[in-house]
């Protein structure tokens, strides 16, 4: 058997899909925003109905570009004989 090195910890950062986190974004400020509306915390006004939902959007949008880390970890296989 030969004995490999096993690295400790490495981060690896998986590329995210900021389309999809965009538009996620967007159809969550939307609902946000309704239910909100609904339930009479704010006023439906340009603020609340445009503003919000594109800021929600951009911050989604923004962390789904950033991507992900993951952490690496290597397994020992054992055979059980």
């Amino acid at each position: 058997m030969v004995a490999l090195p096993q690295p400790s910890g490495r981060r690896v950062w998986a590329d995210g899909r900021p389309v999809t986190g965009f538009s996620s974004g967007l159809v969550l400020g939307i609902g946000i925003a309704v239910l909100l509306r609904q339930y009479a915390v704010w006023a439906l006004t340009a603020v609340t109905a445009i503003a919000f939902p594109l800021f929600v959007a951009v911050l989604t949008g923004v962390r789904a570009w950033l991507g992900r880390p993951y952490q690496v970890e290597f397994r020992s296989r054992h055979d059980s004989t």
